[in-house]
C-alpha cells in the first residue's frame, strides 16, 4: 500500500508503477499457464503416438501368425489388423493397452473384443478360448465369413469401411464412423505389406545384380542372400 505521507506527484507514479507490476504478474502468470498447457498437450499427444505405435507393433508381431494362420486372403488379414486396431485404440487411455483385454475383464475379450454373452455360444466356444489368440482368431475369421455373407445379402460390396460397420453394429446398411476408422486403418496396414515387398523386391534386384557382374561368388550365395534380408 502506497503511503498517503508521499506528495501527490509520487503517489501518481507509484500507483502507475504498480498497475504496471500488476500487469506485468498476470502477463508473467498466463504464459506459464500457456506454456504448462502446451507441455501437457504435447506430453499426451507423444504418449497416444507411442501407445498406437506399441499397438500396431504388437498386431504385426506378436498376432501376425494366427492372423495369417485363420485369415482366408490378403483382404481378411488387413481388415483384421484393422479391426484389431480399432478396437485397441479408440477411446482407450494410453498405456492401457491390451491388459485389461487379455485378463478377461468384462464381456468383450481378446485382441478383437469379441462378446462373450453373443458369440461363445454361437461359435461353440468359451471366454477362455476366446482369450487364447490363436484359437480367438479363428473364431474372429469365422464371425468374418458371417459378416462378409451379411453385406452380400444386403447388397454391400466387400470394402473395409462396410466389413468394419458390420463387425461393429450388424444392422447398420451404411459406413459408420467405426467402419471408416477401420477404412483408414486398412489403407495403413496395406502400406505396409506392399513396403515390405518392395523392400523384398529391391533385395531380389540387386541380388540378382551381383551374379550378374561376377561379383557374388557361387559359394557364397546363401550367405550373402541371408546377410541382405538381414539388414
Amino acid at each position: 500500500m502506497i503511503s498517503t505521507s508521499l506528495p501527490y506527484y509520487l503517489r501518481s507514479e507509484f500507483e502507475g508503477l504498480q498497475l504496471e507490476a500488476f500487469e506485468l504478474i498476470e502477463q508473467a502468470d498466463a504464459m506459464v499457464e500457456d506454456m504448462w498447457r502446451s507441455v501437457v498437450s504435447n506430453s499426451m499427444q507423444l504418449a497416444e503416438a507411442l501407445f498406437r505405435n506399441s499397438v500396431r507393433n504388437r498386431i504385426l508381431t506378436d498376432y501376425d501368425t494366427h492372423i495369417r494362420w485363420s485369415a482366408k486372403d490378403e483382404f481378411q488379414i488387413t481388415i483384421m489388423r484393422a479391426i484389431v486396431f480399432e478396437e485397441q485404440v479408440h477411446e482407450k487411455p494410453p498405456f492401457i493397452e491390451f491388459a485389461l483385454e487379455e485378463i478377461g475383464c468384462g464381456d468383450s475379450v481378446g485382441p478383437a473384443q469379441i462378446k462373450v454373452s453373443k458369440w461363445a455360444e454361437h461359435f461353440n466356444t468359451s471366454r477362455e478360448d476366446l482369450l487364447n489368440p490363436e484359437k480367438h482368431f479363428k473364431v474372429m475369421r469365422q464371425l468374418l465369413d458371417e459378416i462378409e455373407t451379411l453385406a452380400f445379402e444386403n447388397g454391400m460390396e466387400r470394402t473395409p469401411e462396410n466389413i468394419g460397420t458390420l463387425w461393429n453394429n450388424m444392422r447398420a446398411r451404411s459406413p459408420s464412423d467405426y467402419g471408416k476408422r477401420v477404412g483408414r486403418y486398412y489403407e495403413e496396414f496395406a502400406k505396409e505389406k506392399d513396403s515390405d515387398q518392395a523392400g523384398e523386391a529391391i533385395v531380389g534386384f540387386y541380388l540378382e545384380f551381383l551374379r550378374k557382374q561376377n561379383l557374388l561368388r557361387e559359394r557364397e550365395p546363401r550367405e550373402m542372400e541371408e546377410k541382405m534380408q538381414s539388414v
